[in-house]
């Protein structure tokens, strides 16, 4: 996340990524978001 080239765009934007976890049956399992002040933190 901190260091990914291929999110830096993301990265530079301030965006919060949310990501969502389906299982095979497209039943939700899981999911989470991750905020700049999470990825930015030192």
């Amino acid at each position: 996340m901190k260091t990914s080239p291929e999110i830096k765009e993301f990265r530079d934007r301030d965006v919060t990524m949310v990501y969502t976890y389906y299982d095979k049956d497209g039943k939700k399992t899981a999911d989470f978001k991750i905020t700049p002040d999470e990825y930015k933190a030192k």
